[in-house]
């Protein structure tokens, strides 16, 4: 599914719709709602340090190393720190950032309730930028996501990108996340997640196993998943397993594709 900065048209897939990037209008919106969310601002140390290398890993697959427009679902964007990093980054590529009021800014945080601090925060990084639209709320567990209601009957999106979700959520989370990727991303489009996992049903560090035990005390429905469980899900949703690229800090970014045919990195 591509986006434009036009009306949203037909696609060259049979019952697809384009993604649509903001109007001038909703950029000036955004614009001025960016300068008085400023003070909003919230930053992550965390999202600092990791969006150079996720951004040196996004730009090897399509369709970030492509150069046609193109579209990013982020799930749970946090601060807002990502987006507006790769949109600038990447500015084929239009993103709609979101959240959950579920949700939380990490493990030892309480749940976010409301969600205006949070796209106050998400505005004051990425507002006015010509290929973020505005954040919305979304549950990946649910069964129907929100973005289905808010784009034309048909949309599809080239990417799905989630950052340190599946660990520190109920695995229904993990599931909804695939199964949403499965409904929404156009054929050969492609869900990134980043952060720790296990391979082949082991720690690949002390440290991860350790945080794994912490996570599973502080809520047992919590904890570092496998990266086999996660490709039997993929395939369940029509997706391969196309890559699993190590990072800092023992994580990794997971690439599923859909419909891709490819072999399985598990």
């Amino acid at each position: 599914m591509t986006a434009r900065a036009t009306t949203p048209t037909s696609s060259t897939n049979p019952g697809n719709t384009t993604v649509a990037s903001p109007t001038l209008f909703q950029r000036a919106v955004a614009l001025l709602a960016a300068f008085r969310a400023r003070p909003s601002m919230r930053t992550a140390p965390s999202a600092d340090r990791n969006k150079e290398p996720i951004a040196q890993v996004l730009a090897k697959y399509a369709p970030f190393s492509l150069s046609e427009c193109k579209s990013c679902l982020e799930i749970a964007s946090g601060t807002g720190q990502h987006v507006a990093f790769f949109a600038a980054r990447f500015s084929h590529v239009t993103f709609q950032p979101t959240e959950y009021a579920g949700g939380s800014a990490g493990p030892e945080s309480p749940a976010y309730g409301s969600l205006k601090p949070v796209f106050d925060s998400i505005v004051a990084h990425s507002g006015g930028m010509a290929n973020v639209l505005p954040p919305c709320e979304l549950d990946a567990a649910a069964t129907e996501w929100t973005v289905e209601n808010m784009q034309p009957p048909g949309t599809r999106w080239d990417a799905v990108y989630a950052c340190n979700v599946c660990h520190i959520s109920p695995f229904s989370v993990s599931e909804g996340l695939f199964a949403g990727a499965g409904r929404l991303l156009a054929p050969d489009g492609a869900l990134f997640i980043y952060g720790p996992f296990m391979v082949e049903g082991q720690h690949t560090a002390p440290s991860n196993e350790a945080f794994d035990q912490r996570l599973r005390e502080q809520n047992p429905s919590w904890g570092v998943r496998d990266t086999a469980t996660l490709a039997e899900l993929a395939a369940n949703h029509g997706m391969t397993m196309e890559a699993r690229e190590e990072m800092p800090a023992n994580n990794f970014v997971l690439v599923f594709r859909k419909g891709a045919g490819r072999g399985s990195a598990q």
